[in-house]
């Protein structure tokens, strides 16, 4: 089972395209920074949960879509969210504020962005195109990546820019130590049950706050790592 993050940036192409060729540079600096801080912030979240495994990323234009294996990867995807979140706020304030004066933009939207969470089985699929020959690729496919991206659409419809489903919240709280748990449920919020394209029976989503990775720590998790290894080699 993995946890899966998709991250949009909304307005991104209308800013691209009223953007003076001079100046494109800035909107383009803005989404490379947005990389590094998803670099950045997988790197500090396996430091704060003691997680080592792999993360599978896939760049997409102005978006990402980010694939975190096993036990634990929920709340891996949640803090890798909330640093993210937590960079992007000041980035796209930073950039929105800096073309408020351009009348080539003036009227235009500023850019947003959402994040949607999803938790399932993908499939991985290794193949090898007809160019570069002496490189193989991999793929990941399955219907949770798709509605973790029609989760990230449903931030346009609330106030939350992190949103994830009811999977993901369970399998998060399920690593948290009981005396925390409570603590940890007040930064979620239970939202309407959607029904998205593709799904027989509606699913209940949650908010997720921002400043989420800021007050988590770590002697609110369980070692769930160790009860793995000693579950797999015996006493």
């Amino acid at each position: 089972m993995s946890a899966i993050i998709c991250f949009d940036i909304r307005n991104f192409t209308t800013h691209v395209s009223h953007h003076s060729s001079q100046d494109k540079g800035e909107i383009f600096k803005v989404i490379e920074d947005i990389f590094k801080s998803l670099e950045k912030a997988i790197k500090t979240s396996r430091t704060m949960i003691g997680i080592k495994g792999k993360t599978f990323v896939n760049h997409t234009g102005d978006g990402f879509v980010a694939i975190f294996y096993d036990k634990g990867r929920s709340l891996q995807s949640l803090i890798v969210a909330s640093l993210v979140a937590s960079d992007v706020d000041n980035l796209l304030e930073e950039y929105n504020n800096n073309i408020k004066n351009d009348m080539n933009l003036k009227y235009i939207s500023p850019l947003d962005y959402g994040i949607g969470i999803h938790r399932g089985g993908v499939n991985k699929i290794k193949y090898r195109p007809e160019y570069p020959l002496e490189s193989s690729m991999i793929g990941f496919v399955g219907h949770v990546i798709n509605l973790s991206n029609r989760v990230q659409e449903s931030t346009k419809d609330h106030t939350f820019q992190i949103i994830c489903t009811k999977k993901v919240h369970d399998d998060a709280i399920s690593v948290i130590n009981d005396k925390h748990r409570e603590t940890v449920k007040k930064y979620f919020t239970e939202l309407d049950k959607h029904k998205f394209r593709g799904m027989n029976k509606p699913i209940t989503l949650f908010g997720v706050q921002i400043d989420f990775a800021e007050k988590f720590e770590s002697n609110m998790l369980n070692s769930f790592e160790t009860k793995n290894r000693k579950l797999k080699t015996g006493p």
